[in-house]
């Protein structure tokens, strides 16, 4: 694991923050690994770590929320800031 990544305890209903093309370790449910590489493979790549449960969750070029059959959702920012993106849009 790289130095100052948390691992998410797995018990914990809060959300996955992410960035854009972030990475994270985190542990995830049986049911919720099932998900993200069912329907969410082209989006987020979740590879195994050593532990039991244990992932390295990363970002591709997409925004939002996966929300998890456990009740956790994964939460992907834009790495750009919103008000700095709408004024790339004008």
């Amino acid at each position: 694991m790289k130095p100052g990544v948390a691992l998410n305890d797995p018990k914990e209903q809060g959300p996955i923050p992410l960035k854009e093309f972030g990475e994270s370790s985190i542990h995830l449910a049986p049911c919720d690994v099932s998900l993200v590489q069912r329907d969410f493979g082209q989006r987020v790549d979740l590879v195994p770590m050593d532990g039991a449960g244990e992932y390295k969750l990363r970002a591709k070029q997409y925004v939002g929320f996966i929300m998890l059959p456990s009740g956790r959702r994964i939460e992907i920012q834009p790495k750009v800031r919103i008000d700095v993106l709408f004024g790339l849009l004008v």
